[in-house]
């Protein structure tokens, strides 16, 4: 467990030095869904590992299904929306110049 909170700090740090780099500002609702997207990306990875090491057949199919492709659509959009808010911002700032 230590190591995967040492990860995952790691990767947050990681994506915060990247924003501040890039000059991307993200919402608040931003993170709320990027965070209940990882959290439930890492719900599904334990829960997966648990049952394929149970050797139950379908179960970890049912997890991957259920709980992984919402996690994925969660981080998704997550990430999208910032880059989407600024790609349309610089849209606006080419079209006041050329007006």
């Amino acid at each position: 467990m230590f190591l995967a909170g040492m990860l995952v700090g790691m990767a947050v740090l990681g994506l915060v030095i990247y924003l501040n780099y890039k000059q991307l500002d993200v919402r608040w609702y931003e993170w709320l869904i990027g965070v209940l997207g990882f959290g439930l990306l890492l719900f599904t990875l334990q829960n997966v590992t648990a049952a394929a090491s149970e050797y139950w057949e379908v179960a970890p199919l049912v997890f991957l299904w259920v709980f992984g492709v919402p996690a994925l659509i969660l981080l998704a959009v997550s990430v999208i929306l910032p880059f989407f808010r600024h790609w349309r911002r610089k849209q606006a700032s080419r079209k006041e110049i050329q007006a």
